[in-house]
């Protein structure tokens, strides 16, 4: 379309993304010498506070340019837009992929390191505790936190005190249980995540506030079988929890929980096992009244020395299975 003012020329173009109108281009060439002498050069000067003389000249170092010309530098200046908008959506899309691809590598390994650190005779507070800290450090967490449930108690919502609390969290393990009663009861009953990026004031938790602002209660399960709860409480840099951060304690919540499961099932085995040595060494001990409880003495007196000794846990406790069993 010619301009209004003679010797420029302007070209408008539309700018179409899915059959969608966003925007246009337009594009302004010299298709022949300025006067400055020009009314309409004079009153677009005008408009512009400057000089019709210095805007003509201005004009006129510009190439002249001859309409199949310009009808070809359109095209091209189209085809450069339309290539820079595919290069910014590509380089967008692959900045949220490698973001992406950070936080499930973050993850894997986070999963990858818990299961390379689970052993059956592992304490439960010691794994749980390690894994709380690789938790909080790999999700940025303020504070991370495992409550675990009554062995005696299937019912949803029963827990014992919190079992660990690691970072920085200014409240009690039994007063955040108390006020998290609530959502806490809500993810082992329904055995669904509860997040809470918000504390209103008329709920149980609004006394958590202004020390915490958000919190997301994960519930460690297994066969419908409540175990415990996992809390995050607050980002380190006040964000809130998102997705990622859902997935994140979810699948740590589900190792926990696999693990939580083995303990318990090698601490019955264990009680099994430590009933029938004490009946072996019973029985043996009962065919002289003058023997009747010696190998139990054995066993605890043995067992003290190597606590004295300062030996690790572990090996006091073959210490004592060694005197239990030193007469069989």
């Amino acid at each position: 379309a010619p301009c209004f003012i003679p010797g420029l020329d302007i070209r408008i173009v539309p700018i179409l993304r899915r059959r969608k109108l966003t925007g246009f281009l337009a594009v302004f060439a010299r298709t022949a010498a300025l006067d400055p002498r020009s009314e309409d050069l004079a009153r677009l000067a005008q408009r512009a506070n400057t000089d019709a003389t210095f805007l003509a000249g201005a004009a006129n170092r510009a190439p002249t340019l001859l309409p199949q010309q310009l009808d070809a530098l359109v095209l091209c200046i189209e085809q450069m837009h339309d290539d820079l908008h595919v290069g910014a959506t590509a380089t967008g899309e692959l900045s949220s992929v490698t973001g992406q691809l950070t936080a499930v590598y973050e993850e894997i390994s986070l999963l990858h390191k818990i299961s390379s650190g689970m052993r059956f005779s592992q304490k439960p507070d010691a794994f749980l505790e390690a894994v709380c800290r690789e938790v909080q450090d790999t999700g940025n967490f303020k504070a991370v936190g495992v409550a675990m449930a009554n062995r005696d108690n299937e019912e949803g919502g029963m827990l014992a005190d919190l079992a660990v609390l690691v970072g920085a969290c200014p409240f009690k393990g039994n007063d955040l249980l108390a006020a998290l009663h609530e959502p806490i009861y809500d993810a082992l009953t329904l055995g669904e995540a509860q997040v809470h990026n918000d504390i209103p004031a008329d709920c149980d938790w609004a006394r958590l506030a202004p020390d915490a602002k958000r919190f997301v209660c994960v519930p460690l399960v297994r066969d419908r079988r409540p175990l415990g709860v996992l809390l995050a409480i607050d980002k380190a840099d006040n964000a809130e929890f998102t997705s990622v951060d859902l997935k994140l304690l979810s699948n740590v919540g589900n190792q926990c929980s696999i693990f939580l499961e083995n303990a318990a099932l090698y601490q019955d085995m264990q009680g099994l096992f430590m009933g029938v040595l004490h009946a072996l060494t019973r029985s043996i001990d009962a065919k002289d009244a003058y023997t009747r409880g010696h190998s139990q003495r054995v066993a605890e007196l043995s067992r003290s020395l190597a606590r004295k000794v300062g030996l690790p846990a572990e090996t006091c406790e073959r210490v004592y299975l060694s005197g239990l069993l030193h007469d069989v």
